[in-house]
């Protein structure tokens, strides 16, 4: 039985490849359990794990009674969703342990007072599978062992999306010969900036993936684009034609997003303008430029597109506009960000075979 421990739903997309290779390889159970009702709800259904649930409340009683049901042969708890209780109960039964894709930078909770008194807890794991040479070097600086830099597993992930095949008559035919913007994961803040660069945008096909399907959000779409727009749910009928001359393609469904960028030339990326930005490996693999909002220092992957000038943070309408507009018109822009995004997938892929290697030397003993 491995057990993965997902925050939500970006962190289970760090597991699933791991997940992918484990049930690939040899038969064995797979439990799931989320934080986040955002990631316990998308994957609740997920075919290839036996169980998918919540995790109790960080109580060292909820961890025995957990344990006691669940028996773990090794625990994998995904970035730093640390429940220390849980980590605690794990080391007391002796059952192997490993955090994977953790990121710590500078800023880290854990490593500034008051977290700090906790940070020596993260050597109750048996390994920590890091992002990056700088969260080894800080979790160096507090004498924690079994330390190895891997990457991140999420790059498996959106390298293995990228070849499966997918075509669509439909999003063809609208696109036609012109160049496209994916917006992915956008928000109601991220709507407000877009608006008004779609509607100055000139021979431009817009592909629009909202991260909830809420009607309202929805309802301003087609409000203030009124004729530009099309949804994706209205052309679903074999007898509807695609009529021409839309200039945007609202997707009102879930599951096509991480699909839709290999059709892009640019992608913008929402959440930057409010919590945090979204996943932006799934459109960088495309090797195309990626814009997004200024919430984002908290992503190791984010910093480094940005310094290799395949991400664009953009922190206000004008400069949304103006870098959109860049980006479609600059072609050494977009060969910079091609050449720069294929090396940068090439160096970071592999993560998750060096985490299911460690996982099935634990199994076997």
């Amino acid at each position: 039985m491995v057990w993965f421990h997902c925050a939500s739903v970006g962190e289970f997309e760090q597991a699933r490849p791991i997940i992918e290779k484990l049930k690939a390889e040899k038969p064995c159970q797979i439990v799931v359990t989320f934080f986040s009702p955002s990631g316990y709800e998308v994957r609740k259904n997920y075919p290839l794990a036996d169980v998918v649930c919540y995790l109790p409340l960080d109580l060292r009683s909820n961890a025995r009674s957990f344990f006691d049901v669940v028996k773990p042969d090794v625990a994998l708890f995904i970035k730093y969703d640390f429940w220390f209780n849980f980590m605690q109960v794990l080391d007391e039964r002796k059952i192997p342990s490993a955090v994977v894709s953790a990121y710590l930078p500078d800023n880290h909770w854990l490593l500034n007072f008051p977290g700090s008194l906790l940070v020596k807890r993260l050597a109750q794991f048996d390994k920590l599978f890091l992002q990056d040479d700088q969260t080894k070097s800080n979790l160096e600086k507090f004498e924690i062992p079994n330390l190895k830099v891997v990457g991140d597993t999420r790059v498996d992930r959106v390298l293995e999306n990228k070849e499966q095949d997918f075509s669509s008559d439909i999003i063809e035919s609208f696109c036609g010969s012109h160049q496209v913007v994916v917006v992915g994961s956008n928000w109601p803040e991220d709507d407000e900036f877009l608006f008004s660069a779609i509607k100055e945008s000139r021979d431009v096909k817009w592909i629009v993936a909202p991260h909830q399907i809420e009607q309202k959000q929805l309802a301003k779409w087609r409000n203030t684009l009124g004729e530009d727009v099309l949804f994706w749910s209205e052309i679903q009928n074999p007898s509807c034609t695609l009529e021409q001359g839309k200039k945007v393609l609202v997707i009102d469904s879930i599951g096509l997003l991480s699909k839709l960028y290999r059709f892009a030339d640019v992608a913008y990326i929402g959440g930057g303008f409010g919590a945090a930005v979204h996943n932006t490996l799934e459109a960088a693999v495309y090797n195309i430029p990626v814009l997004f909002g200024p919430n984002n220092q908290r992503f190791l992957e984010i910093q480094d597109l940005k310094r290799l000038e395949v991400g664009f943070e953009v922190s206000s309408e004008h400069e949304l506009k103006q870098t959109l507009k860049k980006a479609l018109s600059d072609t050494d822009l977009r060969n910079r960000a091609s050449s720069n995004a294929e090396s940068y997938f090439s160096k970071q892929k592999g993560a998750s075979i060096k985490v299911v290697a460690w996982v099935n030397t634990v199994l076997s003993k």
